[in-house]
């Protein structure tokens, strides 16, 4: 007789694509898919949700986050109707963390989650200074101190930069897919070289510039974690030591929908802790 494996979904709907991360048990991650972030939820392919919709791997909660608000409808209404399942949406009321941001609700729930990615991942880090560098569609940095989220950074990210310069004409195809660390240096030998070194090497050594600049500024060093997609390409570049997870997000998310019941921190916890 088999047995049955219930399962939770995090789902993140990004720029240019999505990623699905189904999790055993709320701590175990039983597979991760991608695709291209289609223009609305009626469009998501079948496939993404193969081997979940039968009574052995059952879906019973969904997380979502969206960097739209169109997208977030879009795709709950997908998950209702596919699923019969109301997907959980970011919330600043559940967020465990002191947000010294102004105003706190314009910080993206994509940082934020990954600030609690570290410390699902990492409990110790709680009572340490660290910042998350986010390698996707943008470059994002986001600082934690003190036992709170205090801001970070935006900047266009490697794949945008990568399409303007030259028209995208240059370097072509999935920056995840055509780009080598090894090959990536300065002085770039030719256009395309020089183009990557200006965008790639240039965005890894603006994260070690700014992360020089907060340590100076709060006067303690801080421990720099990378995520996002892109982030097993630029790590090799660092000449710091760093962390890299690419789902801290979605482990940030898992935590959430675990919820206070099975230990997961309130906000007055944290503050207590630090």
């Amino acid at each position: 007789m088999k047995s049955f494996l219930p399962v939770t979904l995090t789902f993140k709907v990004g720029i240019s694509r999505c990623v699905a991360v189904f999790w055993e048990n709320g701590r175990t991650i039983h597979s991760i898919r991608t695709l291209k972030t289609p223009s609305d939820g009626s469009l998501v392919p079948e496939s993404i949700l193969d081997g979940y919709l039968e009574k052995e791997h059952p879906i019973e909660r969904v997380f979502l986050s969206s960097v739209s608000s169109f997208w977030s409808a879009s795709f709950s209404e997908y998950f209702r109707k596919r699923l019969s399942i109301a997907p959980v949406l970011f919330s600043l009321s559940t967020y465990p963390f002191p947000i010294n941001y102004a105003p706190p609700d314009s910080m993206g729930s994509d940082r934020l989650l990954s600030v609690l990615g570290v410390v699902e991942r990492f409990p110790h880090f709680v009572e340490k200074s660290f910042a998350v560098a986010d390698f996707g569609s943008h470059t994002t940095m986001t600082v934690f101190h003190n036992g709170q989220v205090i801001g970070g950074s935006i900047a266009s990210g490697i794949p945008l930069s990568l399409g303007v310069i030259g028209g995208g004409r240059v370097v072509l195809g999935d920056p995840g897919r055509t780009l080598r660390p090894s090959r990536i240096s300065f002085p770039g030998g030719s256009t395309e070289e020089s183009i990557q070194a200006g965008t790639v090497l240039g965005a890894v050594r603006s994260v070690e510039g700014l992360l020089f600049d907060a340590e100076d500024s709060l006067g303690c060093s801080l421990e720099l974690f990378l995520t996002g997609g892109l982030a097993p390409i630029v790590k090799p570049m660092f000449h710091r030591p760093c962390f890299m997870d690419r789902h801290l997000l979605h482990r940030g998310a898992i935590r959430l929908l675990r919820g206070e019941s099975e230990g997961q921190m309130t906000r007055s916890d944290a503050q207590k802790s630090v």
